[in-house]
């Protein structure tokens, strides 16, 4: 948080972020989280724990910046999650969850998919699949 904090009240150009800062010490996954950015742990194949997403507004999320459109450090959120060995935690920035289902990052977590290059190629075409069906509210 502190380093997020110094980050914030040290930075004099424009513009603004969504962040996830996650640290592991011992059985404790720290965050620090603003926006639309996240993570989920997955136990067993199953997640369970799953980082709250806060928004002012669909597609409209808490931003990190200078600026009277942006928000400011107090509406960063620290999170506390206990996990055990063997775990999966999962970081994500926006827009995944957009267009992916929780249940298919369980599946290939389930099915052991780790080929970064078939990892990436999957989620474009889970979000351009996701993209062309009018009745998905997608940004």
């Amino acid at each position: 948080m502190e380093v997020l904090n110094d980050a914030y009240f040290n930075t004099k150009c424009q513009g603004s972020s969504t962040t996830c800062i996650l640290t592991l010490m011992c059985d404790i996954v720290h965050t620090v989280n603003l926006g639309d950015s996240g993570f989920v742990a997955i136990r067993d194949r199953v997640i369970v724990y799953k980082s709250k997403i806060p928004q002012k507004g669909f597609d409209y999320p808490f931003q990190l910046g200078n600026g009277v459109k942006f928000d400011d450090s107090s509406v960063i959120q620290e999170i506390n999650v206990t996990v055990r060995t063997w775990d999966v935690i999962v970081m994500f920035t926006d827009g995944l969850f957009d267009n992916v289902h929780y249940t298919v990052l369980e599946k290939l977590v389930r099915d052991g998919l780790v080929d970064l290059c078939e990892l990436g190629i999957f989620w474009r075409n889970c979000s351009c699949g996701r993209f062309i069906f009018e009745e998905h509210n997608s940004p």
